[in-house]
């Protein structure tokens, strides 16, 4: 029966042999984020979150190569992501290739201590908004930014007010972003931190 049940929580979500990969990695507790961050996506994130919570999960890894998409779909699984670390859950995010936009604010709302990076990763924030549509929106949006890099970063809201004036994006490597405490730790040739994992993407989280 709680297979059955897996099978209908991932039956629309992607189609022939994707669809079987990511059944076996929603048993296995994982969740790969690969491409846009918009409805779909998040639609499928957030099945993710709550199925595995509702399985008794204690252990979650999130793995993004995404250049980002539409904040406000995301916004709603940062919350979640929230809700179920506040259960007791460990949500692992590891970054790979490239973490920009929404996505890199999905990667850093993961478990503190538990955020991984591959060295060949890039990494983007959007310090100005130019696509809201009035002063007001556009007010809320930087109070909810500042909220957001001040809990889970150790960036300075001076430093992003400075960026935010000049209107430019933020490009960064995975060193800085570890500097930065957007990361914790980095993933490279030789293993997570100098260690080498006897399963990679197995182990990833356990460290």
């Amino acid at each position: 029966m709680k297979e059955e049940e897996e099978d209908v929580s991932t039956e629309n979500l992607r189609p022939g042999y994707g669809q079987f990969l990511a059944r076996r990695l929603w048993q296995q507790n994982r969740f790969t984020l690969i491409g846009d961050v918009d409805a779909r996506s998040m639609d499928e994130l957030m099945m993710f979150l709550i199925t595995r919570l509702d399985e008794g999960a204690k252990k979650l890894e999130l793995y993004i190569s995404s250049h980002g998409g539409e904040e406000d779909h995301a916004r709603g699984a940062m919350a979640l992501i929230q809700t179920v670390k506040a259960a007791g859950v460990r949500v692992s995010t590891i970054g790979l290739g490239w973490v920009g936009s929404a996505a890199l604010d999905l990667f850093m709302v993961g478990s503190k201590g538990f955020r991984l990076v591959h060295e060949f990763t890039l990494l983007m924030t959007h310090v100005s908004e130019t696509s809201v549509r009035g002063k007001q929106e556009a007010r809320l949006r930087l109070e909810l930014d500042d909220r957001l890099y001040s809990r889970f970063t150790r960036i300075r809201k001076d430093r992003r007010d400075a960026l935010a004036e000049e209107g430019k994006d933020w490009f960064f490597t995975a060193e800085e972003a570890i500097q930065l405490g957007i990361a914790d730790r980095l993933i490279s040739g030789i293993g997570i931190e100098g260690r080498i994992p006897t399963d990679m993407m197995g182990g990833v989280a356990d460290g």
